[in-house]
C-alpha cells in the first residue's frame, strides 16, 4: 500500500504531564497503510526527522504520543510548542523494528516506553493470550494512558503492576520476570537503565527491547576521517559529529533518529579504532570494527571509511 507523503494533525490531547498525543489523518482521505504493533512513523519536525511509535488508529487515522524532553534538540519541543491542529507534517517512512510475535507475554514499560506496548497488549488480548504488564514512571502524573490500563482491570487474561518511583520505587524487575514461565518472552521499552536491568535479570529468557531515548553524548576530541584508504584526512571537530561533517563536505547520507538508536546512517569502516556510542550494534559487531553509526560514534585517531 502506498505510504502518504504527509499527514495532517486533526487532534491534540495532553494525556499526562509533558506527554501529548497527536492524531493524524491522511490529507486525501485514503486509508492509512496497515501496520502491526511495534511500528513507528518517521516525521519531519522542523529541521529533524524523528521516529514515533504508533499507538492506535483506523481508516485514514493514526495516533502517536510524544514526551516533551528537556534535552530535546528540536523534535519533541517542536511538537509540543509549535504544531497546531490543521498543520501538515511530512511523513518520511513507516517501519517496524520492534515486531511482536503474539504469545503469552510479559511487558515491561518505563515512562513513554508504554506507547509501542499498548497495541501489543490489544493484539495479545484479542487473540486470547495471557498478558502481564509492569509499567513504571517517575510519578503517576507523568505516566500516560493509566486510564486505558485501568480499563482493562478485571480482564481474565490481563494482570498489571503500575508503580510510580516517588511512592512505590522503581519496577521490581526480578519479580516481574518471575511472574510468568521462563519460556514466555519479555518485551521491554524504556530508558537504557531499565532495559539493562531486564536483560540482566532475564537468565536466558528471550528479551525484545526498544530504547525510547538515547541520552548519548556525541562530543569528544577532534579526530580525522578519510574516504577510502588513501583519501585526504578530513577533521571532525570536537563538537561536531562524523555524520554532520560528511554532510558539510557534500556527501548525501541517509539518517533518521540521529541519536544512535535506529542504524539508518550506518557506514562501512575500512581501518581504524572506533569509539562506539550507539545503541544499535551488538558486541560482536563492535569487536569486528567494520562499521560505525556516524551520528553518535567517534574515533580516537584516523578512521578510513567507505562511501
Amino acid at each position: 500500500m502506498r505510504i502518504p507523503t504527509e499527514l495532517q494533525v486533526v487532534a491534540i490531547d495532553d494525556v499526562a504531564v509533558d506527554v501529548r498525543t497527536l492524531e493524524f489523518a491522511t490529507t486525501d482521505g485514503t486509508p492509512f497503510p496497515e501496520w502491526e504493533p511495534g511500528a513507528h512513523i518517521a516525521l519531519e519536525v522542523g529541521e529533524f526527522r524523528r521516529q514515533y511509535s504508533l499507538i492506535d488508529g483506523s481508516g485514514d487515522r493514526c495516533r502517536i504520543a510524544v514526551l516533551r524532553d528537556p534535552h530535546s534538540r528540536g523534535g519533541s519541543e517542536y511538537l509540543h510548542t509549535r504544531v497546531r491542529v490543521g498543520d501538515r507534517l511530512p511523513l518520511g517512512s513507516l517501519a517496524n523494528d520492534f515486531v511482536f510475535a503474539p504469545r503469552p507475554v510479559t511487558f515491561v514499560a518505563g515512562g513513554i516506553g508504554i506507547t509501542p506496548i499498548l497495541p501489543m497488549i490489544d493484539e495479545a488480548l484479542g487473540r486470547g493470550l495471557e498478558v502481564d504488564l509492569h509499567y513504571g514512571g517517575r510519578d503517576r502524573a507523568h505516566m500516560a494512558f493509566l486510564d486505558r490500563i485501568t480499563g482493562l482491570t478485571g480482564h481474565p487474561r490481563f494482570a498489571a503492576v503500575v508503580t510510580g518511583d516517588d511512592v512505590d520505587g522503581p519496577i521490581d524487575v526480578a519479580a516481574a520476570l518471575a511472574a510468568r514461565p521462563d519460556e514466555d518472552p519479555v518485551y521491554c521499552c524504556g530508558p537504557a537503565g531499565l532495559i539493562d536491568a531486564v536483560r540482566g535479570a532475564a537468565n536466558g529468557r528471550t528479551v525484545y527491547s526498544e530504547l525510547f531515548r538515547a541520552d548519548t553524548d556525541t562530543a569528544g576530541a577532534e579526530f580525522f576521517v578519510t574516504i577510502g584508504e588513501r583519501g585526504d584526512p578530513i577533521p571532525v571537530a570536537a563538537e561536531s559529529t562524523l555524520l554532520d561533517t560528511l554532510r558539510d563536505r557534500g556527501y548525501d547520507l541517509p539518517s533518521s533518529c540521529e541519536e544512535g538508536t535506529c542504524g539508518t546512517c550506518e557506514i562501512p569502516v575500512l581501518r581504524g579504532d572506533i569509539d562506539h556510542r550507539d545503541h544499535v550494534l551488538g558486541e560482536s559487531e563492535r569487536r569486528a570494527g567494520d562499521t560505525i553509526i556516524p551520528c553518535v560514534s567517534r574515533a580516537p585517531g584516523v578512521l578510513a571509511i567507505e562511501l
